[in-house]
């Protein structure tokens, strides 16, 4: 990354891990009222989701970290077993809120999608590091840190969706995609950007011969 990139990684993760935890002091249903309706009957899994998904969410722009990563061994184990901790419930816990989740059926799938990716992308860079695979391994917690700040963009994409004219269930089930693809495309653009532009730009010996 460069430091443009991580600089704003590490704003936008810290502001979303300010703004999931902004209902510890007043309440769900204060700060997060598009959330309330889960207070009902699903109350134990709302806040396994919003608890343990903080803890990847703070923690991995830590672990992508090459500096943190060499000098704090031993942290960067802990934190990564806690982040995959925190995949596994955080993940777990959304399908089945998404399934209550006031949108057409199409939308809920979108944020059961991202909850599934999310848990498969973790499962994947837990193998890789098992197998002391660290290539790999750092790879694909990559893919899950662009899957995991899905959280960011999603915050971004729901209101450019309705500014653009699309209802509240429509644009947030658009955001749920929203928050994946975008992120995903631009991981993937930047890791083969020098491939892309050889395959933009014709060879220099070509065009002078």
């Amino acid at each position: 990354m460069t430091f443009t990139a991580r600089a704003l990684y590490w704003f936008f993760s810290f502001v979303v891990v300010i703004l999931a935890i902004r209902w510890v002091p007043n309440g769900v249903a204060n700060t997060m009222p598009e959330m309330a309706y889960h207070m009902e009957s699903r109350q134990v899994l709302l806040y396994l989701h919003m608890i343990a998904s903080l803890f990847p969410m703070a923690f991995i722009p830590f672990q992508i970290n090459n500096k943190f990563r060499t000098k704090n061994q031993q942290l960067h184990r802990w934190m990564g077993w806690a982040s995959i901790i925190g995949i596994y419930v955080g993940g777990l816990s959304l399908l089945p809120l998404a399934a209550y989740i006031p949108v057409p059926g199409w939308g809920r799938f979108g944020f059961m999608l991202a909850g599934s990716l999310w848990m498969a992308a973790g499962t994947v860079g837990l193998y890789f590091i098992l197998k002391r695979n660290l290539k790999l391994h750092r790879w694909w917690m990559m893919i899950t840190a662009a899957i995991i700040f899905g959280a960011v963009t999603q915050r971004f994409a729901l209101p450019i969706w309705i500014t653009v004219g699309f209802d509240w269930k429509t644009a947030y089930s658009l955001s749920a995609y929203s928050g994946f693809t975008v992120n995903l495309t631009a991981f993937f653009l930047w890791q083969y950007r020098r491939a892309i532009r050889s395959f933009l730009r014709p060879n220099r010996k070509m065009e002078s011969g």
